[in-house]
C-alpha cells in the first residue's frame, strides 16, 4: 500500500522508506544535521485488522507486544533508539513539559509519569520527543544556538492561546529557555493528518518524532 495524498499541496513533506518502513519527513528539517525527525504512517508494522499495521497506541486494544515491535521498527527506520522516546499525554491543553534523559522510555517502555501535557521541550541530546497527531497540527521548533528543541500540538480549540504561548508558559524557570528573538530559530508548522489529507489514516494517529542525536 502506498501513501496517497488527498490534496495536491503537501507542504513539501516527503515520503521516505527504510527497511520496509514508510514514514514522512520535511526536507527543511533534514538540512539540519543536528536534528533527526520523522512522522509515522500506517505502513510497515505488525498490527492487524483495523489497527494494521503501524499502530503506535497502547490504548486501542492492540497486543502490547505488537505496539512495542512497531516502536522498534519506526525507531530504527528514522534513526534513534526506542529507549530514547518520551511521549506526550495530550488532552487539548497548552501545558508544556521540559524532559530529559531521566524521562527516556516514558510512555513506551515504562508507564508515563506525567499527564495533561501537549508539548515537550528538551536541550539534552539523545532524547526523542514524540507527540501524537490526527486532525491536530504539529509544531516543531529548534534553536541551534542553544540546542533547544520543542514539539507542540496545535488544537483549534486553543488556537490563539497556542500562538501567544510565551517563555513563562513553557517553563516557570526562565533559565530553562535560552531562545531570544535576535537569534536564528527554525520552526515548522506541519500539516494536519486528518482523513481528508492523507491515506491511509482511518483509525490511526500519526506520531511525530524529534531528536537531537
Amino acid at each position: 500500500m502506498d501513501i496517497h495524498w488527498k490534496q495536491k499541496h503537501t507542504g513539501d513533506m516527503q515520503v521516505r522508506q527504510n527497511n520496509g518502513i514508510t514514514y514522512l519527513s520535511y526536507p527543511r528539517l533534514e538540512q539540519e544535521s543536528a536534528i533527526v525527525h520523522g512522522f509515522s504512517t500506517r505502513l510497515g508494522g505488525v498490527s492487524e485488522g483495523y489497527l494494521g499495521s503501524m499502530n503506535l497506541s497502547f490504548s486501542r486494544g492492540d497486543n502490547p507486544e505488537n505496539v512495542l515491535e512497531n516502536y522498534r521498527r519506526i525507531s530504527k527506520a528514522i534513526g534513534f533508539p526506542v529507549e530514547s522516546i518520551v511521549t506526550s499525554d495530550q488532552t487539548h491543553t497548552t501545558n508544556v513539559r521540559r524532559v530529559g534523559k531521566k524521562d527516556c522510555g516514558c510512555g513506551v517502555l515504562t508507564p508515563r509519569t506525567f499527564h495533561d501535557i501537549d508539548g515537550l521541550i528538551t536541550n539534552e541530546p539523545g532524547v526523542t520527543l514524540a507527540t501524537f497527531y490526527a486532525d491536530c497540527v504539529p509544531l516543531y521548533f529548534y534553536d541551534p544556538t542553544h540546542n533547544d528543541l520543542g514539539t507542540f500540538t496545535l488544537h483549534l480549540s486553543h488556537l490563539f492561546q497556542t500562538f501567544f504561548i510565551n517563555v513563562e508558559t513553557i517553563s516557570p524557570n526562565r533559565n530553562d529557555i535560552h531562545t531570544v528573538g535576535n537569534q536564528r530559530q527554525i520552526g515548522v508548522f506541519a500539516r494536519s493528518f486528518s482523513t481528508p489529507c492523507v491515506e491511509p489514516a482511518e483509525h490511526h494517529r500519526m506520531l511525530g518524532f524529534f531528536v537531537l542525536p
